[in-house]
């Protein structure tokens, strides 16, 4: 079934025309590439194809429900969230505090969103894009989450999609119900009740250190049926803002 017939030359591009086996072909095709790629330009290279079949996923997820395409939008973004004033108010000694006020506009931390997306110009939804994610980083990406929350965007909703599951649980069986999680992180996200969030996993299984799906002995297939199971997932997370 194609799912884009357009012609023209909108922002779309690539995806005009696609389909789910296409999809396919487009992570079998950079996987294999990574066969005689060196370290470096591997993780260079799974990162984008990450962040690239994140975009086509949720493209094809709003084109379903019936999404104009000229209200969609996805890109990286990066926040600036500046120094707390209450916290400047209370330091010792005062000659760091007097610093502190005297260049008050370099004290700040740079948020970044690896897929940001946005309707009509107002994201909507935060992407965390990983080959894999494990708690100890899914700490850091929460407390990220938590303060673009807090202090930028009141109403923004986040995933983490990831190609194979490093979380615990059963992340791993990718489904259309929603997975019922790690012990681990599950305590994690009891304490940033702030951050709506939902986990995506592309890949059957759990990721294996010693088994890296670059290697072609570990190459691991990726079944129509998960592209269709994402899409529907992005689908809900879209469906109020059409």
């Amino acid at each position: 079934m194609k799912l884009f017939e357009t012609n023209d030359n909108s922002e779309y591009g690539s995806v005009d025309n696609l389909d789910y086996e296409s999809v396919v072909d487009m992570y079998t095709d950079s996987i294999h590439s990574m066969y005689t790629m060196t370290a470096g330009q591997i993780r260079g290279a799974k990162g984008d194809l990450v962040e690239n079949l994140v975009d086509v996923i949720v493209k094809l997820a709003w084109h379903e429900i019936g999404g104009k395409k000229d209200r969609l939008d996805i890109k990286k973004h990066t926040g600036r969230i500046s120094i707390d004033e209450g916290y400047v108010e209370t330091l010792t000694p005062k000659y760091v505090r007097d610093h502190i006020e005297q260049n008050k506009g370099k004290y700040i931390y740079k948020v970044e969103l690896d897929r940001a997306v946005e309707i009509d110009n107002k994201i909507i939804l935060g992407i965390e894009c990983k080959s894999y994610i494990e708690n100890a980083m899914f700490k850091r990406t929460l407390k990220d989450f938590e303060l673009i929350v807090k202090l930028l965007y009141p109403d923004l909703l986040f995933c983490v999609f990831q190609f194979e599951n490093s979380l615990g649980g059963d992340y791993g069986k990718v489904s259309e119900q929603r997975q019922l999680g790690s012990e681990s992180t599950h305590t994690l996200l009891s304490h940033t009740p702030l951050v709506d969030l939902e986990i995506i996993t592309l890949l059957d299984g759990d990721r294996k250190s010693d088994r890296p799906i670059h290697k072609r002995e570990y190459f691991k297939e990726l079944p129509v049926e998960n592209i269709e199971i994402c899409v529907n997932k992005f689908r809900n997370i879209l469906k109020p803002f059409v």
